[in-house]
């Protein structure tokens, strides 16, 4: 077999791989955007609060910059903030995008990158692989389903009959996203590490920004874990950590399928 023809069905793997790669991170950047900006708090504030709230006095505190005037409409973009009102339309909107936007982007890329690094590090227990990917779509499940818990609670404070027992719902289901997040990063970083330091035939430009990827995914790992253990303000700036990780690793995979050497396993 000519050396075109061997070469042909990877060139055909590298294009899907650019183009899965490409969706999900515009997924995941258009989302992030949407979200801390157009769709965010209009009265300034931290979501997260929102999702950690453990009692129904404290997710009304919450909810406070997330409300309108009533009969706002169209995701309350230009709607001024009034912390009275009776409209929560702009955290409707923030939760459905996060849901169907933001969600699949990071989810698709931690999966996507679990499966390259797992695959390298597994190469004959494709079964392991598949069960490491578990891990995100377990987390994005909990993420979509604490935000319809979210947005239940929400109806249920204007409505004054929120109860401290959907609010801890909330809670209950934004520790354990967070806590799977936390181990799909702890297993970015650990297969990332191996491929990293293991693969000698690896190209410089890819394995420094796996090493990047590694090293920010690993930071991550300890700051979740950090604010897991009840500081929640460590979990909003492992967040940015995750976003490091998350970007360095997108270059890194773009590096590897512009490298001859890396493009078969890439």
């Amino acid at each position: 077999m000519s050396s075109s023809a061997e070469a042909a069905p990877i060139e055909k793997a590298a294009h899907r791989r650019r183009v899965v790669l490409a969706t999900l991170t515009l997924l995941a950047i258009v989302g992030a955007i949407a979200l801390g900006t157009l769709l965010g708090p209009p009265g300034g504030g931290r979501p997260l609060d929102v999702e950690l709230a453990s009692s129904a006095d404290g997710f009304r505190t919450a909810l406070e910059p997330w409300r309108q005037p009533t009969g706002t409409g169209t995701c309350g973009i230009g709607s001024p903030h009034d912390g009275q009102g009776g409209s929560v339309v702009r955290l409707e909107c923030n939760l459905f995008v996060d849901s169907v936007v933001f969600v699949p982007g990071y989810v698709g890329l931690l999966v996507l990158f679990l499966l390259v690094l797992g695959r390298e590090v597994h190469p004959l227990r494709h079964a392991v692989v598949h069960l490491l990917c578990l891990v995100p779509v377990a987390a994005g499940v909990f993420d979509i389903a604490e935000n319809g818990m979210t947005a239940r609670a929400a109806a249920d404070e204007l409505e004054r009959l929120l109860a401290n027992g959907t609010v801890l719902d909330v809670r209950h289901a934004s520790l354990i996203k967070w806590t799977l997040l936390e181990a799909s990063f702890a297993l970015v970083a650990y297969h990332g590490a191996a491929v990293a330091y293991w693969k000698g035939s690896m190209a410089r430009a890819p394995r420094v920004l796996l090493a990047a990827g590694v090293l920010f995914a690993t930071v991550t790992a300890l700051l979740l874990a950090i604010g897991l253990l009840g500081n929640d303000r460590w979990i909003a700036v492992g967040g940015y950590a995750a976003t490091a990780a998350l970007l360095s690793l997108v270059a890194w995979q773009v590096a590897a399928l512009r490298s001859p050497t890396d493009r078969a396993s890439a």
